[in-house]
C-alpha cells in the first residue's frame, strides 16, 4: 500500500521524503509486526486444523 501511495504522491529531491508520504509510512510500519505475528499464527492454526481433520478421517 505505501508504494501504491508514493506513485501518487508528489515529489521534491531537494527536500527529501514527502511529509505526507512520511507519516503513511510511519502509520503503515506500526502495524507491519502484528500482522506477521497474526499471519504466523493463521498459518499454525491452519497446520493444526489440517492434522486434526485428518485424525478425524482416519489417515
Amino acid at each position: 500500500m505505501l508504494a501504491d501511495f508514493k506513485q501518487t504522491v508528489a515529489k521534491n529531491p531537494k527536500a527529501g521524503e514527502n511529509p505526507y508520504s512520511k507519516n503513511m509510512r510511519l502509520h503503515w510500519e506500526k502495524y507491519d509486526k502484528p500482522v506477521e505475528v497474526l499471519a504466523a499464527e493463521a498459518v499454525e492454526s491452519a497446520k493444526f486444523h489440517t492434522l486434526r481433520a485428518k485424525e478425524l478421517e482416519g489417515k
